[in-house]
């Protein structure tokens, strides 16, 4: 008899626990001891994929105003399912220029920078756990005392 998880699975999960976030390599950035070619490399990449992404985003917006209005106008299905692939089609492109980032980051990053990023995860992994472990037993002894009256 075989069980069946009912979490999904969201391989970007499973993805992200291997990059980083620009966002924390800047927080961390002397923690980490980044240097200062490594902080104009990060930072020249995030303004070139900011502005692919604002270009793309301006498409999406005006695709999606479409099939707007072919819902609101009634439109077949094929016509609707066609328009939806487009609006589709920039928000793939967008998760791409995400992704593409994340890896790019990871590269300019040394091992050791890694290893230091990857502690940093580790150890906010574990606070967030115990703070939602916490509120568990809050609810859990909040519950109780409810009951009681």
């Amino acid at each position: 008899n075989k069980t069946v998880d009912p979490t999904p699975y969201y391989p970007g999960r499973v993805i992200m626990e291997h990059l980083y976030r620009v966002e924390m390599v800047r927080r961390h950035a002397d923690e980490i001891g980044l240097s200062d070619r490594q902080y104009e490399k990060l930072r020249s990449m995030v303004v070139k994929v900011k502005g692919e992404v604002e270009q793309i985003s301006w498409d999406m917006e005006r695709e999606a105003r479409k099939l707007v209005l072919l819902v609101e106008k009634g439109a077949k299905a094929e016509a609707i399912h066609a328009q939806m692939d487009r609006v589709f089609e920039h928000e793939n492109r967008i998760k791409k220029l995400h992704l593409g980032l994340l890896l790019s980051v990871r590269e300019v990053l040394t091992a050791k920078q890694r290893k230091q990023l990857d502690a940093i995860k580790l150890k906010r992994r574990g606070k967030a756990q115990a703070r939602r472990s916490e509120g568990k037993k809050s609810r859990k002894a909040a519950g109780k005392l409810g009951k009681k009256r």
